[in-house]
């Protein structure tokens, strides 16, 4: 008998291990609010053979042309009650309205939010790779979790530009 209860006792304690580290695990829930902007400059630059080097998810873009871009959100929410990871914000070119793989142009390094927390203006300035095709540009926000980059959020700008 003292056997079995042990026994029962036992799993019990894992069960309740096992769903509090589920619950530990779980992603945050980060998304981008408000109206975002995009501003491209003229100037073309190139830059060497591996490109410009970037601070998100990607370190370099490749060999490619180069402008100066800014981007920006009016913010970006953690509503969980969790800490987030390291986010990516990108800036990308995408072949239609909707689309969910396309061009990557630029990515900024956003440092890690507080639970129930956000980032008001969130603008980052660097170099974009120039496509000078028209695509819909799109700003999307990725998390480094545990299980690598995940995609969060996107907000996509309905009219063509020429990138």
């Amino acid at each position: 008998m003292k056997s079995i209860i042990h026994q029962i006792t036992t799993v019990a304690v894992a069960i309740i291990i096992a769903s509090a580290t589920a619950l530990e695990s779980r992603a945050t829930d980060l998304f981008l609010e408000g109206s975002g902007y995009f501003e491209l400059d003229k100037k073309v630059k190139f830059f060497g053979d591996r490109g410009k080097k970037q601070s998100g998810k990607f370190k370099y873009l490749g060999a490619d042309f180069y402008r100066k871009a800014e981007v920006g959100i009016d913010e970006v929410v953690n509503d969980s009650k969790f800490r987030s990871g390291t986010m990516s914000f990108e800036f990308w070119a995408m072949d239609f309205f909707g689309a969910e793989s396309g061009i990557i142009l630029m990515t900024h390094k956003v440092s890690p939010l507080k639970a129930r927390r956000f980032y008001d203006g969130l603008d980052r300035r660097g170099y974009a790779i120039f496509l000078d095709e028209r695509r819909y540009p799109e700003l999307s926000l990725w998390e480094f979790t545990i299980d690598g980059w995940e995609f969060r959020d996107a907000l996509s700008f309905s009219r063509k530009s020429r990138l």
